[in-house]
């Protein structure tokens, strides 16, 4: 029987997705586990069908539902559904809006015991302030997520900058963490850091296209590499890197005996004027 099924970004329609969901609901349909629906414009119509297929039960257990062009009246239904049925173990609903009654969904599941996501995906879901803090919060006794992207989310706002700082310094079960796009100011970058500094699970982390964030990041990130002693994976990509900051920053790893291994500053044209072959002497991961 069918246990995996990928038709992302394959062009499908309201009236296909609708057949699809007829199909999961078979004798047929039920044998699957991973269905991955991303990047196809299935529509509200799709949508309130699905949210009836998985409020009824379902055997699924990684579900990539990113850019079905839903409303955020039905990615809440899908997250209530989330919350009544515990099996899913990836979830992916990234570019799918979720306002502030779908948050505190998402919320509730994320502090849940019963519900064992390992891998949430709400990248670019216009997710309230207020709610992004909840969020974090919530993260603080989660003990089954190990990949987490949160990318295009604002967290510029001190206050959930510093409840986002208090998660990571309490979490100690995400492996992997994507914050790209989230809009950082220093103040809020250095939170995140300071929380970061004292995780001691995250493994790679990513920081891509925080257009500001060239500017002020070397310093905070020092100090967290000089105390993290599992970040091996560090990316920085699209991030109008200020060279001297960046130059300073390969200067002093050139003297630590950090654990960092990879460090992706891609896409960032400013460091072309880094005199390599002085500040690469002594650097023994790949860039």
């Amino acid at each position: 029987s069918l246990t995996t099924l990928d038709v992302s970004r394959a062009s499908l329609g309201t009236a296909s997705g609708r057949a699809l969901v007829k199909w999961l609901e078979s004798p047929e349909g039920k044998c699957l586990r991973t269905l991955k629906l991303g990047y196809n414009n299935l529509g509200n119509p799709w949508g309130s069908a699905m949210v009836k297929y998985m409020k009824n039960g379902f055997s699924i257990t990684s579900l990539d539902m990113s850019k079905t062009g839903v409303s955020s009246k039905v990615t809440r239904g899908v997250l209530e559904a989330l919350r009544q049925h515990r099996g899913l173990r990836e979830f992916y609903i990234a570019n799918n809006a979720i306002d502030k009654k779908g948050g505190a969904i998402l919320c509730e599941c994320v502090a849940s015991r019963s519900i064992a996501m390992r891998v949430l995906d709400i990248t670019k879901c216009g997710i309230p302030k207020s709610q992004m803090g909840s969020l974090a919060d919530n993260l603080k006794t989660n003990t089954s997520i190990r990949i987490l992207y949160v990318s295009g989310n604002d967290i510029k706002d001190t206050n959930v900058s510093k409840l986002w700082g208090d998660a990571l310094k309490t979490n100690q079960t995400i492996n992997e963490l994507h914050m790209n796009s989230c809009n950082f100011s220093a103040t809020s970058f250095s939170n995140v850091i300071a929380g970061l500094s004292q995780n001691k699970s995250i493994e790679s982390v990513s920081f891509n296209s925080n257009k500001k964030l060239g500017r002020f990041c070397w310093e905070p990130l020092i100090e967290c590499l000089t105390t993290n002693l599992t970040l091996t994976h560090l990316s920085l990509k699209n991030c109008s890197i200020d060279v001297n900051g960046f130059s300073g920053f390969l200067d002093n790893i050139q003297h630590k005996d950090y654990v960092l291994r990879s460090l992706n500053v891609s896409n960032n044209s400013n460091i072309v004027s880094t005199n390599w072959k002085n500040k690469l002497k002594k650097i023994t991961f790949q860039l």
